[in-house]
């Protein structure tokens, strides 16, 4: 999509070149193109020339030109086109004043979005779903279930209507909120108006259950999804962890492998980092043997790769639980024999876990892919590909 939206930018900015008098839906076609590029600058250059020229600038050129500003954090070119908005007469396109609501919501001014929104002559789904998106933005959380109330009421016009779109961002609320009764009236408006089976609902109520502690009833939406992404495995096996049920999170990541999803690093990490921290010894276990198995082979801790200011043996038992070891140690465990080990780390691997991470690849005969923040590193029988070099 991006590639398309690049190459479409650079192909529309030849032609753009080589029109003497572009018209005004020539100007928008073009800020509207660099809106959606890496080069929103450009696009409030073609709406400032727009202007310089005598060129009529309609609400379209006007959004997209707020985009642009959302984009790049301009708080002060927008308040100028939210002028030019009110002297151009443009105060009832309803499409135009949502974005200007979104864009005040990405600068911190909520008590503008709300002025805006106020301000709207005609309220349809599209604004009062930003307008809740902007509370959430803004950490005004709690706002929103009386806005859905607000919502509601105004519904019977249908133009207003909550929507599948409006439930995400009721759900987000309530998970941020613990608002556990609010979330199943929710959750009641979505059985009863056919979204039930929509998969990114599905996966929000999960949450929302399980950040709330009801995880029975996660599991029940769990279970009665037709079609199960990595999102909702990931989903379900974060609330048993979050909720102590350490071994039912382990059998369900095991299940979902069984399932042919294969789970990326973000649900890798994630799926780790719940099981660690819900009480559960299993992980920590294996750690402890593939330590011993790999000192027989001839590692030993390079204590030299704990920094913190610590007595020797204290590094030590440092060493041993970092991140990438425990996340070697979940593989092994969870994965059959043979499966290649895949981490995924934001830090510059330690030599200790490098050297941890080579003779497991030997000693258990495990292909062993880490991505640190630099590079990727692809252990093989005891070797890596970066040659100890990194």
């Amino acid at each position: 999509m991006i590639s398309r939206v690049i190459k479409s930018c650079r192909n529309n900015t030849q032609i753009f070149s080589k029109l003497e008098n572009p018209s005004t839906r020539d100007c928008n076609d073009m800020i509207r193109a660099y809106s959606m590029s890496d080069s929103p600058q450009k696009g409030l250059n073609v709406y400032n020339k727009m202007r310089q020229i005598g060129n009529f600038t309609d609400p379209v050129s006007l959004s997209f030109a707020l985009k642009c500003c959302i984009t790049l954090s301009y708080l002060t070119v927008g308040q100028q086109i939210h002028s030019r908005i009110w002297s151009d007469g443009f105060l009832s396109d309803t499409l135009l004043l949502t974005t200007l609501m979104d864009f005040y919501s990405s600068r911190g001014k909520i008590d503008e979005a709300c002025r805006v929104f106020d301000d709207l002559p005609n309220k349809d789904v599209v604004s009062w779903n930003v307008f809740i998106s902007c509370h959430i933005r803004n950490a005004r959380t709690k706002d929103c279930l009386a806005l859905f109330h607000r919502m509601r009421a105004e519904d019977q016009k249908e133009i207003c209507k909550p929507d599948d779109v409006t439930c995400l961002h009721m759900l987000q609320a309530c998970s941020s909120l613990g608002a556990l009764e609010f979330g199943q009236s929710v959750h009641k408006y979505i059985q009863e108006n056919g979204y039930i089976h929509a998969a990114k609902l599905c996966n929000s109520l999960i949450s929302m259950y399980s950040r709330c502690g009801n995880v029975d009833k996660a599991y029940q939406v769990f279970e009665g999804m037709k079609k199960r992404t990595g999102v909702s495995w990931s989903a379900i096996i974060s609330g048993l962890a979050m909720n102590g049920h350490g071994r039912e999170a382990i059998e369900a990541f095991e299940a979902m492998l069984r399932d042919g999803i294969k789970p990326d690093d973000h649900i890798f990490t994630g799926v780790l980092s719940a099981c660690s921290h819900c009480g559960m010894d299993d992980v920590y276990k294996m750690l402890d043997e593939i330590n011993e198995q790999l000192k027989i082979a001839g590692y030993l801790p390079d204590i030299s790769a704990e920094l913190h200011n610590l007595q020797a043996d204290d590094k030590r038992c440092a060493l041993v639980n970092h991140s990438e070891k425990l996340a070697m140690a979940f593989g092994v465990l969870t994965t059959p024999p043979g499966t290649t080990i895949r981490v995924a780390n934001s830090c510059r691997l330690c030599v200790d876990c490098h050297n941890f991470a080579k003779f497991l690849s030997e000693v258990y005969n495990r292909e062993v892919d880490i991505r640190d923040g630099k590079k990727f590193h692809h252990f093989r029988e005891g070797h890596c590909s970066c040659n100890d070099y990194w």
